[in-house]
């Protein structure tokens, strides 16, 4: 096992425990604290952990059979990219469940965008 694959395997786990940690702390936030907004926040973290441990699984298939890592799951992997990470963390919940069409791929990018927009209001003073 290389590095680079023992490396990916703890970021999975690591991504994982924290996606539960995040969690726990939002029913806390929201139940005991009466925080629904700081709640929203960390539920949604907990959603792109949960993501990225999909797509660093992805990024370990790639380079088990040497293909390169598609530009899609490298930007979902970026610092910013918030949606992508909600809209991958929505949409891996249909993989073998059923085929998704181009107009459930639209309305899981608009719930994404929500999810994201929802959670910067709550965050922030306009």
């Amino acid at each position: 096992m290389t590095n680079d694959v023992a490396n990916n395997r703890l970021a999975v786990e690591a991504c994982l425990s924290n996606a539960d940690e995040l969690l726990r702390v939002a029913k806390g936030a929201i139940e005991r604290e009466s925080l629904p907004r700081i709640g929203f926040h960390l539920s949604a973290l907990a959603l792109e952990e949960l993501a990225k441990a999909h797509l660093i699984r992805l990024v370990m298939f790639a380079h088990r059979d040497g293909r390169e890592v598609p530009s899609i799951i490298r930007g979902a992997l970026e610092d910013r990219g918030h949606v992508k990470r909600l809209f991958w963390a929505i949409w891996t919940q249909t993989i073998g469940r059923e085929v998704v069409n181009a107009r459930q791929i639209e309305e899981i990018r608009g719930l994404a965008q929500h999810i994201h927009e929802t959670r910067l209001r709550g965050l922030y003073v306009e």
